[in-house]
């Protein structure tokens, strides 16, 4: 993931969202892996099969 991503009032990095309050929130590993891979298809409907693949490797 490249760039910074708007979600409402949050900004998302690819790590960290930051609230336009100044309140900051660090996501780790699969959460942040998942809002990222979200994030890049923000126009498209992402398969639970296609998170699997790119989140969890393929792994439940």
């Amino acid at each position: 993931m490249t760039g910074t991503y708007r979600i409402g009032g949050w900004t998302f990095d690819g790590a960290v969202l930051r609230h336009a309050d100044g309140t900051e929130r660090r996501l780790e590993g699969r959460a942040a892996r998942t809002l990222a891979a979200l994030c890049v298809r923000r126009d498209e409907v992402v398969s639970r099969d296609a998170l699997l693949a790119e989140v969890w490797q393929g792994r439940a």
